[in-house]
């Protein structure tokens, strides 16, 4: 899934990722700017399912959130939960990297209640 909004929560908060500076002008949003395309058409090369929208949330780790706070989230309209994709590009910025990232889901908890959970 390529991210193109995120959730602040906790430390998160302030980040200054909502800065309209960096926003403006632009019809993607700077998560998927400038590896989005290239790493979306890589990963339909290799024939891998790839969402290019959804909406990320980061939690502090390094922990899985509960069953309760993954209800929440989704109610919030959240499509992935991670511990570091925000922190991580709050530092590439700051650092003047560019940064992608991939994610890839591996516990469906609330989304998929028949799935056996990654951790109880």
């Amino acid at each position: 899934m390529a991210s193109n909004s995120h959730v602040k929560i906790g430390i998160i908060g302030g980040s200054g990722l909502d800065d309209p500076d960096i926003l403006e002008g632009r019809t993607e949003r700077y998560v998927v700017t400038p590896f989005g395309k290239v790493l979306m058409e890589v990963a339909q090369g290799l024939g891998v399912k790839c969402h290019t929208r959804g909406t990320m949330v980061t939690i502090e780790g390094p922990r899985f959130s509960s069953r309760a706070e993954s209800l929440m989230f989704r109610q919030w309209g959240a499509d992935v939960i991670n511990m570091t994709t925000v922190p991580e590009v709050v530092l590439a910025k700051e650092a003047g990297l560019c940064y992608a990232s991939i994610a890839m889901a591996t516990d469906y908890d609330c989304w998929k209640e028949h799935e056996e959970a990654v951790s109880r």
